[in-house]
């Protein structure tokens, strides 16, 4: 079963905002949670925990980031091969009126 795919003139940059949004969001969550913490005996291990959470934060944000400019690329594609396809079907229109074919 075949799909036809629509998308309007914004929607690539649309998602990639959201991308953008998203990877900021996650950073700045990851810049906000604290340094140290008084856990009494298992401060230790609450540091490590939220050590690592700030470090898949982080990670999940550059994510979201080179998703925003791999959209962006694919989106510059797209726009570029329908206009390649727009013009070889003008020249070729345009070859069969000169050729008095049409």
């Amino acid at each position: 079963m075949t799909r036809d795919i629509r998308l309007g003139a914004t929607t690539g940059e649309d998602i990639a905002r959201q991308h953008d949004d998203g990877a900021r969001e996650i950073a700045d969550t990851a810049r906000s949670m604290p340094e140290g913490v008084d856990a009494g005996l298992g401060s230790v291990h609450v540091g490590r925990i939220i050590a690592g959470v700030a470090e898949t934060a982080a990670g999940l944000a550059d994510i979201g980031s080179a998703t925003a400019v791999v959209v962006r690329d694919t989106d510059g594609e797209f726009g570029e091969t329908e206009a390649e396809v727009a013009r070889v079907m003008r020249d070729m229109g345009d070859d069969l009126e000169s050729d008095g074919s049409r």
